[in-house]
């Protein structure tokens, strides 16, 4: 849906992995920090939660400014050779992958922000 349109990070993740839980806070306030409805990105959070409800539970506690879809059956995980979670991806306007990092990384919302292009990126940690 937003090929030529905008970049797109792929966060895959699961609400029982204790990695994943520590990386949606940096996540939701690098969204809160960049994102705008004219933003030339966005993030979608894709779950490889077995019930999608421990998902959605997960998201609503969260407060997840961001889409979130659930992959239970992990075809889109797959197709992405996803071996390990948090897992995240950068895809250009093209579709093409242009970033992709296994594990999680306290430093990953300055990764992010240079792969997306976003100059002014001193408060990508929300650190004021």
């Amino acid at each position: 849906d937003f090929r030529g349109q905008k970049k797109v990070v792929v966060s895959f993740w699961a609400s029982w992995f204790g990695p994943c839980r520590l990386e949606m806070p940096s996540l939701i306030q690098f969204y809160k920090t960049n994102h705008r409805d004219t933003s030339d990105f966005e993030i979608l959070a894709v779950s490889i939660d077995e019930d999608p409800k421990a998902a959605a539970d997960f998201a609503t506690a969260m407060k997840l400014n961001f889409p979130v879809l659930v992959d239970p059956d992990k075809k889109i995980a797959n197709a992405y050779q996803v071996e390990g979670i948090p897992t995240m991806f950068v895809i250009d306007k093209d579709g093409k992958v242009i970033y992709g990092r296994a594990g999680y990384d306290a430093t990953m919302t300055f990764q992010l922000a240079s792969e997306l292009g976003i100059k002014d990126n001193k408060n990508a940690e929300g650190s004021h």
